[in-house]
């Protein structure tokens, strides 16, 4: 019994290492020929014929033929360069790109360009949507019960031979696949020629809209990207300071931008230039007009920051029902070594409790007091972190006082967890 078991192994392990190596062939070749697909894919020719109406006597009639074409795209891109200077009003400014890529097998040649953010192949209308229903669920025919061996060595072979077959049954699967999804690839390209229309990649919350782009272009179908302007936006923006000092003691200069152009942003990545030197590579998302977004300038070494090291004390409290206190001190320092008045938000946590047996107070800042300047404020955010807004005048400083307890069971124990 253990020798067929045994041979009947090896015979399923061999014919599994050999659908492995069909199975890696496959897919070599399918990446060698894949990019080759659009190449390889069958030019098709067709007409159109067009019967046009007309009076009786001889004019002359102007035709504008349109139509769609498959495998083409569109994405937005954008160079976005801020001026900050101190001693002037600052500046941003943004290049708005169009990056088109085409695989039509068409050359575009000297092409007036209009791009869209309208998805034809959606459609206009929306989805509708089925009836959920929940019944209990019915069971068909007898559950086979599992017959346990008397020897321990040929269970244990069974179940291994068995862990074998559906491996092999596994690759075999997937084996098939693989073959079928070169045989289909036509296919495939055909059904995409129907979807992937001239259009905008990015998911929109508002109506279509087009740019249309002033100058002539030439794109041929080599499927790399060709960039196209659509405009160049003076836009205003207000800067800010955000400073977290658990996690560094540095402040991250931020630009809020309100879109006063007459286009729609739509999400792309971005290039962002701070007085004509490269700072990053971020992305924004879906702009509408008159919306405000973000873009991240760095850190800035005019706001100066110490976070000083964080005092904690334990004690045990109570006498018939003991509790454990902890308090946790600390204070945070910035400076303001700029010659303009600068707006800085402090970020710090205070720890939420999860159980009705942990109880944490907030000892300082007092949320109920109001600070003795109007601009500066101290909020409790959703995410339970406290936010400090401070107003700080050239060569001006603050100092942000924090600290709390938490308290607890004494025959417990506590622990602390992240969770963004």
């Amino acid at each position: 019994m253990l020798s067929k078991i045994d041979k009947e192994t090896t015979q399923e392990q061999r014919q599994l290492t050999e659908l492995n190596s069909r199975r890696n062939a496959l897919t070599v070749k399918i990446n060698e020929h894949g990019s080759q697909a659009t190449t390889n894919r069958r030019i098709e020719q067709r007409e159109v014929t067009i019967t046009v109406h007309v009076a009786s006597s001889k004019i002359d009639v102007a035709l504008e033929v349109s139509y769609l074409i498959s495998n083409c795209s569109w994405s937005a891109s954008y160079d976005i360069r801020v001026d900050s200077g101190e001693e002037r009003q600052p500046k941003t400014q943004l290049t708005y790109y169009g990056i088109i890529v085409n695989k039509s097998q068409e050359n575009w040649s000297d092409a007036q360009f209009s791009l869209s953010t309208a998805t034809p192949s959606l459609g206009g209308a929306a989805p509708k949507l089925a009836t959920l229903k929940v019944n209990c669920r019915q069971y068909h025919g007898v559950p086979q019960r599992v017959m346990s061996s008397y020897a321990g060595g040929i269970s244990a072979m069974s179940t291994s031979f068995s862990k074998t077959s559906r491996k092999l049954s596994d690759v075999r699967e997937q084996t098939s696949l693989i073959s079928s999804a070169s045989s289909y690839n036509d296919d495939e390209d055909t059904s995409r020629s129907i979807v992937n229309v001239l259009g905008s990649k990015a998911e929109m919350s508002f109506s279509s809209t087009s740019f249309t782009i002033p100058r002539r272009s030439t794109i041929d179908a080599d499927g790399k990207p060709h960039k196209l302007t659509i405009g160049v936006l003076d836009l205003v923006s207000t800067f800010s300071y955000t400073i977290v000092p658990k996690l560094s003691v540095h402040a991250y200069l931020k630009a809020s931008t309100l879109n006063t152009s007459d286009k729609y942003l739509l999400a792309g990545p971005a290039s962002i230039f701070m007085n004509n030197n490269f700072v990053t590579h971020s992305s924004i998302d879906n702009v509408c007009i008159g919306d405000t977004f973000d873009l991240p300038l760095g850190i800035d070494s005019g706001i100066k920051v110490e976070y000083k090291p964080v005092k904690k004390t334990n004690d045990t409290q109570g006498i018939i029902s003991k509790t454990h206190l902890k308090t946790v001190r600390h204070e945070t320092h910035i400076t303001n070594t700029k010659t303009n008045e600068v707006v800085v938000f402090v970020y710090d946590q205070f720890p939420l409790s999860s159980d009705e047996k942990i109880k944490v107070n907030l000892v300082h800042p007092d949320l109920r007091r109001k600070d003795t300047n109007p601009h500066n404020s101290i909020t409790l955010k959703d995410t339970n972190n406290l936010e400090w807004k401070c107003v700080l005048p050239s060569r001006g400083e603050c100092r942000l006082p924090f600290e709390y307890t938490v308290e607890w069971p004494h025959d417990k124990d506590v622990e602390f967890k992240e969770e963004l």
